[in-house]
């Protein structure tokens, strides 16, 4: 068995105090820890981003970050967006016909959140 480590996460404003094995991936702990299943896993490789999430307002791929990684960052899931910027990305979606089956959507729009963040009239 693995020695569990100590770790503070700050997620959406709010402090999670938590025991993870060193190994545990951000994703799992926000799901299983801290209740948060807005983010998703996919191909659990980093390469599809259903997982994003924001550390530090930097889009991040949760499957493959380590919890104990996080400690000190601020992490904003699609549940800590703010409700006029993902429901302007999602009205954008669905006028646009961009969602598929919507596993992968709030990868997506954690993207596009900080894309906005940075440029807020993208062409």
């Amino acid at each position: 068995m693995t020695d569990l480590v100590d770790v503070t996460l700050s997620v959406n404003g709010r402090e999670y105090h938590l025991q993870v094995e060193p190994r545990r991936i951000l994703a799992d702990a926000l799901r299983e820890e801290c209740g948060l299943t807005g983010t998703h896993l996919g191909c659990e490789h980093g390469v599809c981003g259903a997982c994003t999430v924001l550390l530090d307002g930097v889009p991040a791929r949760s499957c493959i970050t380590y919890a104990v990684a996080c400690e000190g960052a601020e992490v904003t899931t699609i549940e800590g967006l703010d409700g006029k910027v993902a429901g302007a990305v999602q009205q954008a979606w669905e006028a646009l016909d961009v969602p598929q089956c919507g596993y992968c959507q709030s990868g997506q729009i954690m993207s596009a959140a900080a894309l906005l963040a940075k440029n807020p009239k993208p062409d």
